[in-house]
């Protein structure tokens, strides 16, 4: 317990140091878009890339891990090809069709970042990684064959 508040708390602090920060001396919008550019694109990298640069990844597996996740993306394009005909019985053709390959393929690779940080997170904090791995990727594929079936219920009215 005390390794997850070790590593939540100083999130939690900068989370009501910003609060405070807006509330009292940064007033004018001006002054916090300024600091919120300097935050997202000069410390936010930094504090990204020296995490990872003192992080310990020699057991990583990252075939297994990069394999998956390809895998996953393979999968949700044969799973949009296959759900063609049956897209285009429901008038989705064309430009609404490629729309939803693409954000299908988007869905899976947004999920590269949050698999390979969560792995990463899990294997420090002392859990098990490789579930965690098999989970988000077993999540992904999930959630990758719902989309579409979704976006063609709610485009066709049902």
């Amino acid at each position: 317990m005390a390794v997850v508040i070790s590593a939540l708390l100083p999130v939690f602090l900068l989370i009501v140091l910003g609060f405070v920060l807006k509330r009292s001396l940064m007033r004018l919008d001006t002054q916090w878009h300024g600091l919120e550019r300097l935050t997202y694109y000069v410390l936010f990298p930094t504090l990204l890339i020296q995490t990872l640069v003192k992080a310990d990844l020699s057991d990583v597996p990252v075939a297994g891990v990069g394999g998956a996740l390809l895998l996953s993306a393979l999968l949700m394009s044969l799973l949009c090809l296959a759900l063609r005909p049956l897209f285009s019985r429901l008038a989705i053709d064309g430009p609404a069709f490629s729309s939803i390959f693409r954000g299908a393929i988007l869905a899976v690779c947004s999920a590269v970042p949050c698999a390979s940080s969560a792995y990463v997170l899990a294997r420090q904090m002392g859990g098990d990684a490789p579930l965690l791995a098999q989970i988000i990727t077993l999540q992904t594929i999930l959630a990758g064959i719902t989309m579409p079936l979704v976006i063609a219920l709610v485009t066709t009215g049902t």
